[in-house]
């Protein structure tokens, strides 16, 4: 399916207050979730999360806007765009198309468990197919992102995991970055993280999940639910470098 199809590269336009410039979201941008009191999309997309269960938004504790989301680990309560509506998550996690997924998260804590869901179509029980990124933790200090894509039963195709030391408590901005050659670049605060790297380019053989898109659990998995804080996340179908990251993390409306 073309990427024209699939709604990549149209314009469109949030509204603003009469008086005030309307912003218009830059060419690229497939979704921004501010999670300001909601879990609506304002990137012109209307790819809107569904609340599943009792999530709370936190408005002190946040890096943009007015709110942050809060998921307290129960596997209950997390987001959801059902398959029909999350096709073009798919595309984009695929081997030819670029792209780049951005968001600030906060834990709590540094300990177990090690692996915590963030964005996945993947599922266990067969077929286990489709993407996941996921938040890592190592020896207690260390965090990191992983974007892989699972095929079928067990045949994991090539996944990039990227550590810095990180402390419970404080907010970071991550973002993985995929090239058209299947190169990724991880970034943490807006600069390249290098300090650790396994696996090898992405590749994808099979990302044609039928399962639901979440975000904070695994599909049909109550196991690694992400506990901590999410806020301005986005989805682009570009990548994006290190200077456009590092000068739009800190601002609601990107360019």
């Amino acid at each position: 399916m073309g990427l024209s199809r699939m709604g990549f590269g149209t314009s469109r336009a949030t509204l603003a207050p009469k008086g005030v410039a309307a912003w218009s979201a830059p060419a690229g941008l497939e979704a921004q979730w501010l999670f300001n009191n909601d879990a609506t999309d304002n990137s012109g997309n209307s790819r809107d999360w569904t609340v599943n269960g009792t999530l709370t938004y936190d408005g002190s504790d946040k890096q943009l806007g007015s709110h942050s989301i809060v998921f307290d680990g129960n596997s209950a309560n997390n987001l959801e765009i059902v398959d029909a509506s999350a096709g073009w998550f798919d595309t984009l996690m695929g081997a030819t198309t670029a792209c780049t997924i951005e968001f600030w998260i906060k834990v709590p804590s540094m300990s177990e468990p090690s692996n915590q869901e963030l964005f996945t179509k993947y599922t266990t029980g067969g077929p286990q197919g489709g993407p996941w990124i996921k938040f890592v933790r190592n020896d207690g200090a260390y965090g990191g992102i992983v974007m892989t894509a699972y095929n079928n039963d067990s045949d994991t195709n090539t996944s990039s995991i990227r550590t810095s030391t990180v402390t419970a408590g404080n907010w970071y901005h991550y973002a993985c970055v995929r090239a058209t050659d299947g190169t990724l670049t991880s970034y943490i605060g807006g600069s390249a993280d290098t300090t650790e790297l396994s696996g090898s380019p992405y590749a994808d053989n099979d990302c044609s999940s039928t399962m639901d898109m979440h975000f904070g659990k695994r599909h049909n998995s109550s196991s690694n639910i992400f506990a901590g804080k999410l806020d301005c996340c986005r989805v682009w179908s570009v990548a994006r470098s290190e200077a456009q990251i590092a000068a739009n993390k800190d601002t609601e409306e990107p360019s």
